[in-house]
This record gives structure tokens, sequence and C-alpha cells, in this order.
């Protein structure tokens, strides 16, 4: 065979690759955080703006239902008493008097 792998030329050629790879050691290092970060910054930028799910669209479209035993019960109470009659005027003139 041309080239024998024993373990003393694969520790050689390890030493040599190493030593070539020393050099650059402070590039690969940047270049790795630079990698780091811009796959965090993509996760944090696709986890802050989620795409709205159909099912959360639907339960968010619903209208509120109201009781219509409700609605008449405080139609009653606002027809019985004078009190209440003039604090609905007043919610209705200024709603944000308290």
């Amino acid at each position: 065979m041309k080239n024998d792998l024993n373990l003393s030329n694969l520790t050689d050629i390890y030493h040599a690759g190493l030593g070539k790879l020393h050099k650059y050691a402070a590039l690969l290092f940047f270049i790795f955080v630079a990698v780091i970060y811009g796959f965090i910054m993509l996760q944090i930028n696709s986890l802050s703006n989620p795409e709205p799910t159909q099912a959360t669209i639907s339960t968010k479209s619903k209208t509120p239902h109201i009781d219509k035993n409700v609605v008449s019960q405080l139609n009653q109470l606002k027809d019985n008493s004078v009190t209440v009659q003039t604090l609905f005027d007043e919610a209705r003139n200024n709603p944000f008097n308290e």
C-alpha cells in the first residue's frame, strides 16, 4: 500500500492539520459566534410575530351573546326606579364620568 494507516501516521496528520487550523482559530470562532447569534435572532423574530391559527381567529371573531332575560330585567328595573333611570341617562350622556 502506498500510505500505511497506522497510529503514528494518523497522529502526525492530525497534528499537522491542527497546526494549520490553529492560524484561523480566531476567525473560525468569530464565524461560529456570528452563526449562533444569527440563528438566535431569527428564532426571536419568528417567535415574537407568530401567525394566528384558524382556531384563535374563529374564537375571537364571535360576537358576545347577551341574554334576553337580562336585558328585559334591566329595562324593568330602569322603568321602576327613578334613581336608576337618572343613572342610565347620566351614563348615556357622559360615559366617562365616575
